[in-house]
């Protein structure tokens, strides 16, 4: 989500109402890093995102039993890990020496394929980006075209590649495809608004925002269940969950900030940055508790 874009009030394609639950939080952090920001969860749990050390950046991978495994490009200048599948496929975005960024997958047993999203997308300085993995193998990120424009993009597993955009849209962003072709992500509108999106090939875009914000949505589990962030002010970023038409924010306790995604997995179990009041990012997970309350 840009932050710089000044808030105008208008009229949600989307009316529900938001609420608040109860949740269990628990902060992560990779060992020695100077900052944590996990961005994908799989079916088992799994957790994988970027970190900054001294050396520099790089993706990691949180495994179930709370060990941590680094994920660096060979020969890049930054690596980080964006999202990952019930296969442990791995997605992410990497820098050569020229500055240059491309988009990798990585296996389960951590082999790098590593490739470019065709035309019109082009390869340069701009943050091209694979956001998301499906079970199946479809990925869909992000990348700029000659004008400068971005574009989201579908890759298919069996190697098909298509352009998410609309003329109306001044930006696309495709953050997850589901394993049901449901595609999330955010647009920017011609006033520069950002809005949350749902998109199939046969409803195209469908506009998802929270009440009276701008939005971005990150994540659908196969129950239905959204996950994105929204922001009422142009500058602080809330998580939030929907579900079942409802609203609901999902903010970890004295935070200063939502990192800029919130994601979730089959079982509910959600993550994602928060940034607290000495301005350092962590990672948090956070699962709704049952109607008896939260232990």
């Amino acid at each position: 989500m840009k932050r710089s874009i000044k808030i105008i009030f208008v009229s949600l394609l989307l009316t529900v109402a938001a609420f608040a639950a109860d949740f269990n939080f628990a902060q992560f952090d990779v060992p020695g890093a100077l900052a944590t920001s996990p961005s994908g969860v799989n079916a088992r749990g799994q957790i994988v995102g970027l970190f900054i050390d001294a050396k520099g950046a790089h993706g990691f991978l949180r495994n179930t039993d709370g060990t941590y495994e680094p994920i660096d490009v060979p020969g890049a200048t930054f690596t980080t890990a964006t999202s990952i599948n019930a296969r442990g496929q791995i997605v992410g975005r990497w820098t050569d020496s020229a500055g240059i960024n491309h988009s990798y997958v990585r296996t389960r047993d951590g082999k790098f394929t590593l490739f470019d999203p065709a035309s019109p997308c082009i390869v340069g300085d701009s943050p091209t980006v694979p956001h998301g993995i499906n079970d199946v193998g479809d990925m869909v990120g992000r990348c700029f075209n000659a004008s400068g424009k971005e574009l989201g993009w579908l890759l298919r597993h069996d190697g098909t590649f298509r352009i998410l955009d609309d003329p109306a849209q001044s930006t696309t962003d495709a953050w997850l495809a589901t394993n049901r072709d449901l595609i999330v992500g955010d647009y920017s509108d011609a006033s520069g608004l950002v809005h949350g999106y749902t998109w199939t090939s046969d409803e195209g875009f469908v506009t998802r925002d929270f009440p009276g914000s701008q939005t971005g949505l990150r994540a659908m589990n196969g129950r239905g269940h959204i996950t994105g962030i929204y922001s009422t002010d142009g500058f602080r970023l809330h998580g939030f969950l929907l579900r079942q038409s409802v609203f609901i924010t999902v903010d970890f306790p004295d935070s200063a900030d939502n990192g800029g995604t919130l994601v979730i997995n089959d079982s509910g179990l959600m993550v994602g940055p928060y940034i607290d009041a000495s301005g350092n990012e962590h990672g948090f997970m956070a699962i709704e508790c049952p109607q008896s309350g939260c232990q």
